[in-house]
């Protein structure tokens, strides 16, 4: 924003700072147990934090037995259109957090949370480790700029 004409470093911090009180106060208190039943649950809690992100990130919602949230976790970081990530590192952080279910998510930075073959790919083989270690994977979200899409609700999982 600096190299806006007419924006200096110190305006460039104000809009930063407003931006992030802006974004912080969509959320929610951490010690709240909030139930993850829906997409849109999920949505909810994850877009105010985590949309419009400017590089790849993955984590995933902790779940207890209720599905109500435990913690939300950020397991890898990539690039601007793609991030590696491990059934293990995810898988680690739910057994950790003591998870009886997941609900895995990832940004998209172009804006668009259309998923790509390899999302697919991906989700099916965390959907199958979770199954092999007693995690359910409730679902996966994939955030865009200002929405969200469901492999739940889009019956892909």
């Amino acid at each position: 924003m600096a190299r806006v004409v007419g924006i200096g470093r110190a305006r460039a911090a104000q809009v930063a700072a407003a931006l992030e009180l802006g974004r912080r106060s969509l959320t929610r208190a951490a010690a709240a147990r909030l139930p993850i039943r829906r997409p849109r649950d999920a949505a909810q809690v994850l877009m105010p934090v985590y949309g419009s992100r400017p590089t790849e990130l993955f984590g995933l919602l902790l779940l207890d037995a209720k599905h109500r949230l435990i913690k939300t976790a950020v397991v890898a970081a990539g690039t601007l259109n793609r991030t590696i990530v491990e059934p293990r590192d995810v898988f680690r952080e739910a057994l950790i957090g003591s998870a009886a279910a997941v609900v895995l998510f990832h940004t998209h930075p172009s804006g668009d949370p259309a998923p790509s073959e390899d999302d697919q790919q991906l989700t099916n083989r965390l959907v199958a480790a979770g199954a092999l270690i007693g995690v359910d994977v409730v679902d996966h979200i994939v955030l865009g700029d200002v929405s969200y899409w469901s492999f739940k609700e889009n019956g892909r999982l």
